[in-house]
């Protein structure tokens, strides 16, 4: 279609097929929102236009408002762009506030280079004396850096059963400092907040900071601990990561001198020695 051609379309419509463009699909959008297929095509082809009720939960999703569907498509592009390109139910129901979801969907300079698998090694509240290795992979989707964890253990140390964690989250770089939520796909579903920094500026081979979270056993309470990150790559074989995963006694060889070191840090600092 031409540009003159595409001058001529109702603007929502055009609009609607730029934001959908960039949707897992179309059918998905239709199921999320709640709307027919054949009427939202006809919204896609400019047939015909939503109700304002129908446009309000259209836009809602997408994570824009009404009338920004119909200003100029070169406009609204920069608008979508600005906001993530990404809708809103993928990453939470409710719509954020505006100053927290700019954090996330616009990192400080510099996030990408921290983007690429990892291991973690976290200090163990349920299991005192004990490490957790898992994988965390940081990775764009949309506007914004989303992240997913994995730990496959064969024994817990108490029980001797089989342990699986999962999370999926979202990151930002915020003050020079990588931030990043998750919450728990099994069980309880808790939330974590983790706060990182390269142990150098200019090396992301390890970043140490603090992980805030609600333990898996004992008594539920808020804690707060220290946790290592150690980068395998952009490109690293997630299936011998995850392979590599296990609870290991803080002093375990297994677990580098150096990460033995800024675990055993203490938690109110956030700056590693050196």
């Amino acid at each position: 279609m031409s540009n003159s051609d595409l001058s001529r379309e109702p603007r929502l419509a055009v609009n609607l097929r730029f934001a959908a463009s960039f949707l897992p699909s179309v059918s998905q959008l239709c199921r999320d929102v709640g709307l027919n297929r054949q009427q939202m095509n006809k919204y896609l082809n400019g047939g015909s236009r939503p109700s304002p009720y129908n446009l309000r939960r259209i836009a809602d999703y997408l994570g824009v408002e009404p009338e920004e569907l119909a200003l100029p498509t070169e406009r609204f592009a920069q608008i979508w762009r600005h906001r993530g390109a990404i809708p809103v139910r993928e990453v939470d129901r409710l719509r954020l506030p505006r100053p927290l979801r700019d954090a996330f969907v616009q990192p400080e300079a510099g996030a990408e280079r921290f983007l690429g698998s990892y291991h973690c090694y976290i200090n163990s509240h349920s299991w005192p004396g004990h490490v957790l290795r898992y994988v965390m992979r940081l990775s764009r989707a949309g506007g914004w850096i989303a992240t997913k964890s994995v730990g496959r253990y064969d024994a817990e140390p108490e029980s001797g059963q089989r342990y699986l964690m999962k999370c999926a989250g979202v990151a930002t770089m915020q003050a020079n400092l990588l931030m990043i939520v998750e919450q728990q796909l099994l069980g309880a579903g808790t939330l974590s907040t983790t706060i990182l920094q390269p142990t150098y500026r200019s090396d992301v081979g390890v970043l140490s900071g603090i992980c805030a979270d609600t333990p898996s056993g004992g008594v539920r309470r808020p804690v707060a601990t220290r946790i290592v990150f150690r980068f395998l790559g952009r490109n690293a074989d997630l299936r011998s990561a995850i392979a590599q995963t296990a609870i290991l006694p803080v002093d375990s060889p297994s677990i580098e001198l150096r990460i033995r070191r800024l675990l055993a840090e203490p938690v109110d600092s956030i700056t590693p020695r050196r």
